[in-house]
């Protein structure tokens, strides 16, 4: 949790009514939430090889019904199918499949090169360094399955066909929580700012109004 105090509050009640101040902060703690969220995803993305669209649809914002409850920034969810880093099939020590991935997760098209040697799946979650190749115990490496219209990584846990398990990569709580260092600082840096706009948003309208 963030705690901050808002510069200008203390003047701001002094110069206008208890229903304008309290807009203009219940405003402000929304506007910082946004906007912290935006900042974070992007700040995520220069980490992770992960799209903003399927980043950003784990990061929630819950607008403050009241001052005292304050705003959230929140990242829920299970870890992300291995699938969303970029997956690519590949034939070990051989030539590579690109798999192509669609809006929803389904393999849109594969373009397979012809090889001799057993397929497998690379991934690359981090922007820093290069591709991983997806394996299990006893060297058993990733294939993709079919997951209600959409493409999942599976790996065979043993020799036998089954059982398979699906792989994951990081969670998106788990990326924001890498972070929170750099949500701190915009909130801090930027809460000033905004309620000054706020404040003088609302005590426009109540102005217009007479009261």
């Amino acid at each position: 949790m963030i705690t901050i105090e808002i510069t200008g509050v203390d003047a701001a009640r002094h110069a206008f009514s208890s229903t304008t101040v309290d807009n203009a902060m219940r405003s402000t703690l929304n506007k910082l939430a946004a906007q912290a969220a935006t900042v974070v995803s992007k700040k995520i993305r220069e980490t992770y090889n992960i799209k903003a669209r399927d980043l950003n649809t784990a990061i929630k914002v819950v607008k403050a019904r009241s001052i005292e409850a304050g705003s959230q920034l929140i990242a829920a969810g299970p870890r992300l199918p291995l699938i969303y880093f970029d997956a690519q099939e590949t034939i070990i020590n051989g030539s590579t499949a690109i798999i192509s991935r669609r809006k929803s997760g389904g393999l849109a098209s594969r373009s397979v090169r012809k090889g001799n040697k057993k397929r497998g799946v690379t991934v690359k979650v981090l922007n820093a360094g290069g591709r991983k190749f997806v394996q299990g115990p006893n060297h058993f490496g990733g294939f993709f399955v079919g997951v209600g219209g959409s493409h999942q990584i599976f790996m065979r846990s043993r020799a036998s066909q089954f059982p398979i398990e699906k792989r994951a990569g990081p969670a998106v709580a788990q990326m924001l929580g890498k972070h929170t260092d750099i949500v701190r600082q915009f909130v801090i840096s930027e809460s000033a700012r905004i309620f000054s706009s706020e404040l003088d948003f609302y005590a426009s309208q109540a102005a217009n109004r007479g009261l």
